[in-house]
């Protein structure tokens, strides 16, 4: 006998068949991301501004015949905050991946990837943005460092920094001075510009703070310090090199840093407000000289190798020549002076 089988219950097993072994992708869709076989989609959250999270979370729902066990979450990225709960997902079940994004120390067109791992299957998850700087101006403060003192402006050596972050080309803004202010502060283009007011600078350290008044209701204050510490000029120490009449080979070391400067700036300021060039024995070699940067704005150079008998044979007098960027200080002369004999011996 024969059997006759419907074509139409071929056909349904057929496609059961194939939607227990279909494969899925991501797509968004809304504000809800589903598995279901289609392209696969991201999310854009637009333009975001650097010092705040943004909570991206989104929720899977499985379209599959068959039950998926979740496994876990994760970021290719430290910026990712991920959760999942892991349990198993049956069909047509919603699960909820929270997702958060931390963009700090982030600029400019970014992508980054989350991944949700399936049994048998991982679904990625891209999330993209446009980050942002918060409004402000950089560098957040003015900072002349050391400089001689004098009369008038500094010369060519005025200061700016400029506004920039997010929505900073909406933003308004009115600049308000201190009282009795140290330096000509302008605000124009969104650049702002310090110099010293015109009169006599005596050896200290000057600080104020600016404030500017913006139409961001999140910022509405911005403070800006502008500060320079004012020095007399270079302090050297030892000013003279003492040297034995006898023995060796000796090492002396010269410190050179501002004289005459009152108080010290942030430890994220400091630096070598000048710098040594060079450094040579003269009238010739009679030691190896090395220069090193030192911290609190000074230098120090070292001679090494020293042979005291060698110096005192020389027919002028030996010193050490620093050559410098500081105005008015280019050059430094240390000389060298041979201690005399005891009392008693040959000169």
């Amino acid at each position: 006998m024969q059997i006759k089988i419907p074509c139409l219950c071929i056909l349904c097993v057929l496609c059961g068949l194939n939607a227990l072994s279909s494969e899925s992708t991501v797509v968004r869709i809304g504000a809800r991301t589903e598995i279901v076989s289609a392209p696969k989609f991201g999310v854009d959250l637009g333009v975001i501004d650097q010092h705040k999270k943004v909570d991206c979370s989104f929720v899977v729902t499985n379209r599959n015949w068959r039950e998926r066990k979740v496994l876990g979450v994760n970021g290719n990225c430290a910026c990712l905050e991920t959760d999942v709960e892991l349990k198993t997902l049956e069909r047509g079940e919603p699960l909820p991946v929270k997702v958060v994004f931390n963009p700090a120390g982030m600029e400019g067109p970014v992508e980054k990837l989350v991944t949700l791992r399936l049994e048998g299957r991982e679904v990625e998850y891209p999330v993209k943005a446009d980050v942002r700087l918060r409004l402000g101006f950089r560098p957040d403060d003015i900072c002349f460092g050391v400089v001689p003192a004098g009369n008038g402006k500094l010369d060519g050596n005025s200061i700016s920094c400029a506004l920039g972050g997010y929505a900073a080309t909406n933003a308004t803004v009115e600049l308000v001075a201190p009282t009795n202010p140290f330096f000509d502060v302008r605000l124009q283009g969104g650049v702002l510009t310090a110099a010293f007011r015109e009169g006599t600078r005596y050896p200290g350290l000057y600080s104020e703070t600016w404030t500017v008044k913006t139409s961001d209701p999140e910022l509405p204050v911005l403070k800006v310090p502008v500060s320079a510490r004012v020095s007399g000029g270079l302090g050297v120490t030892p000013r003279v090199i003492d040297l034995p009449r006898d023995g060796g080979p000796e090492t002396r070391q010269v410190m050179i840093r501002p004289d005459g400067v009152a108080g010290t700036f942030p430890a994220k300021r400091e630096g070598t407000p000048f710098r040594v060039i060079s450094a040579q024995t003269k009238p010739r070699k009679w030691g190896d000289v090395k220069i090193v940067r030192r911290p609190l704005n000074g230098w120090m150079v070292r001679v090494e190798g020293i042979d005291p008998v060698a110096v005192r044979q020389f027919s002028k007098k030996p010193y050490l020549e620093v050559v410098t960027d500081f105005p008015g200080m280019e050059t430094i002369a240390i000389p060298v002076n041979v201690k005399p004999a005891s009392l008693g011996r040959e000169m």
